[in-house]
């Protein structure tokens, strides 16, 4: 669905003007940092639940907030990462945001529930 700064789709989810096969390198080399990102998070993690159940999840986002990567990572992430990292950005600003980690903060109608 294409919001109003973001580039055209056509059908088959890639963005018009963009060749296909360059459209899944760049999809898939974004889909490998996400993942590496995820690997070097549980490797240096302290906490048992990052270490070891893997609760945590890690994602790109483009210059609009849109998330254009995830790693594979808890599934009531997936959803939330898309939601309240715009929020939190909207809300502090890129300069200011660190980590966002309260349970009772809200962004928008969203509450941070993990």
């Amino acid at each position: 669905m294409a919001s109003g700064n973001s580039p055209p789709v056509v059908g088959s989810g890639v963005p018009a003007g963009l060749d296909p096969v360059d459209f899944e390198v760049v999809r898939n080399a974004l889909a490998n940092v996400t993942e590496e990102m995820a690997l070097t998070m549980r490797r240096a993690a302290y906490s048992t639940n990052v270490k070891t159940r893997g609760d945590f999840s890690c994602a790109v986002f483009d210059r609009h907030l849109q998330c254009v990567a995830q790693s594979f990572g808890q599934p009531a992430h997936l959803v939330y990462m898309c939601i309240i990292v715009p929020g939190a950005v909207r809300e502090f600003g890129i300069e200011r945001l660190k980590v966002a980690q309260d349970p009772r903060q809200r962004f928008g109608d969203r509450e941070h529930c993990y």
